[in-house]
């Protein structure tokens, strides 16, 4: 009886989708309740209506198998705009934007067909695009979503990655953000992670699975972590497009370099870039120890930084930065920015064993000041791992060519495909998906394979038009693993 039902709802989504081919999905414009707070300064609250309409079709054309479109038009019923345009769907979105609350959205749904109507309601938390994303794979769950090759996007090489992680006590509060990094971005992505762990002399294996069942307790030995790192090695072999492996493990281990070199040149002997993550120590000689293995090895590393807010007696507010086995006070906030070179900082000398649970009495006594209120402490690992993910996943140079453009006021270099022809001087809109990258113009890169160039006349959602250093504020500020954005650009140079 269930094979049964399976089959018959098969064929029902089928048909319904079937007849869906063209200009199927027509957006009203949007109704609007509450203080609505855009970016884009130069959109008039007269044409916002249409802009979130033509925002939402444009969600709807790159994620699923459907073509959407917006209608200027507002004064119509669905009745009438069905026997006026051939559409399969009208849609209006009803905006609620309650002041200091999360504002959320209801979708009423009219199809054509059949006269019927339905409504769907969604929170819009966090960035708005993504929620809305979201809220509309459940509104539209009868229409297939793209899927992430579909959609022109680039996977490279180390699609894949590798974990090897020191399951020690003295790494417990990494557990947490290391499992909620496996379970939600890397299943996220589409990618696959496999993790290899040692705890307590054992070895555990995962694909794609929480890690939360190893216990973090007793501290592993030298030993036990090399005999564990070789079976890791091992099973590489059977592991599919792994080209990136990290490794999690107390910086204490690194004092026997040359066995840690050993091994991971072994890796890199296989093809396999190597990334340590260096928890927070307050040992300096550790990270002077991993300096060597990265750059005898050929390696990175990934040291975390960790922070909390305090407060003085005196009414002064700080941030407590404790990087590489320093400590450090600023009045800006650690987890704005991509390196800590970036800050405006000030080293506070301790000569004593730093960690985030003493380091605001540390601060009291060496500085004489008392903290009346602090924040829990909090770690930038996830983003570390997130942003270089993504620009293991967005090349720099895959047959692509570079063009200097200017956009605002502001000149970035972004790539293109080598079959695109830019004319320097012309104008055009850019239209492309962004990630974070330290090294490059606005700390932000372009995906040249989900890089298109309009024409100045072309439609595009103002909602979603940005300046180059407004992208790398909203992916930090929203912890984004990437950006879709519309620039107006101006060519400057063709290289």
């Amino acid at each position: 009886m269930n094979s049964l039902y399976k089959i018959i709802s098969f064929f029902f989504v089928l048909s319904v989708f079937s007849e869906i081919k063209a200009n199927e999905i027509l957006f009203l414009p949007a109704a609007l309740e509450g203080e609505v707070r855009i970016r884009n300064s130069e959109i008039s609250q007269s044409d916002l209506k249409y802009e979130f309409a033509k925002l939402s079709s444009d969600i709807i054309n790159e994620d699923l198998y459907v073509s959407a479109s917006a209608y200027e038009n507002s004064n119509e019923s669905f009745r009438e705009v069905c026997s006026i345009r051939r559409v399969h769907y009208v849609i209006k979105d009803f905006y609620f934007f309650p002041q200091n609350q999360t504002p959320s959205v209801t979708t009423s749904i009219y199809n054509c067909s059949s006269s019927q109507e339905i409504r769907k309601e969604s929170l819009l938390k966090g960035y708005i695009y993504q929620s809305l994303r979201d809220h509309y794979k459940k509104v539209f769950h009868f229409i297939p979503a793209k899927s992430t090759n579909t959609k022109e996007t680039f996977k490279s090489k180390e699609s894949n990655v590798l974990f090897f992680i020191d399951a020690s006590a003295s790494l417990s509060n990494e557990k947490a953000e290391l499992n909620q990094f496996i379970t939600n971005e890397i299943q996220m992505r589409g990618m696959d992670l496999y993790s290899n762990l040692v705890s307590e002399g054992s070895y555990f294996s995962f694909l794609n699975g929480e890690i939360s069942s190893v216990p973090f307790a007793k501290i592993n030995s030298p030993e036990d972590l090399w005999v564990g790192y070789r079976k890791h090695l091992q099973s590489i072999k059977k592991y599919k497009d792994v080209n990136v492996q990290f490794l999690v493990l107390s910086p204490i281990q690194f004092t026997k370099k040359k066995e840690w070199i050993n091994l991971i040149n072994d890796a890199r002997s296989k093809g396999i870039l190597t990334y340590i993550v260096v928890p927070y120590s307050s040992e300096h000689t550790y990270y002077q120890n991993i300096d060597s293995i990265v750059k005898i090895t050929n390696s990175k590393s990934l040291p975390v930084t960790v922070w909390k807010k305090v407060g003085f007696l005196q009414g002064d507010e700080k941030y407590l930065i404790l990087h590489k086995g320093y400590l450090y006070s600023s009045d800006e906030n650690p987890g704005n920015f991509l390196a800590l070179d970036e800050m405006d900082k000030k080293r506070i000398q301790i000569d004593e064993n730093i960690t985030p649970y003493n380091m605001s009495k540390l601060v009291e006594k060496y500085l004489n000041q008392k903290i009346i209120q602090e924040s829990k402490f909090q770690s930038n690992m996830t983003n570390l791992l997130k942003n270089t993910l993504s620009t293991l996943n967005y090349p720099e140079s895959v047959n692509s060519k570079k063009v200097l453009i200017r956009s605002n006021g502001q000149a970035m270099y972004i790539l293109v495909k080598p079959n695109v022809n830019l004319v320097k001087g012309q104008s055009y809109i850019l239209e492309s998906n962004f990630i974070i990258d330290s090294s490059s113009s606005w700390n932000i890169r372009n995906n040249s394979i989900r890089t298109k160039i309009h024409n100045l006349s072309y439609k595009y959602p103002k909602l979603l038009e940005f300046k180059p250093s407004e992208i790398s504020d909203y992916l930090k500020k929203f912890n984004l693993s990437e950006l879709k954005a519309y620039l107006v650009v101006t060519v400057e140079e063709v290289l």
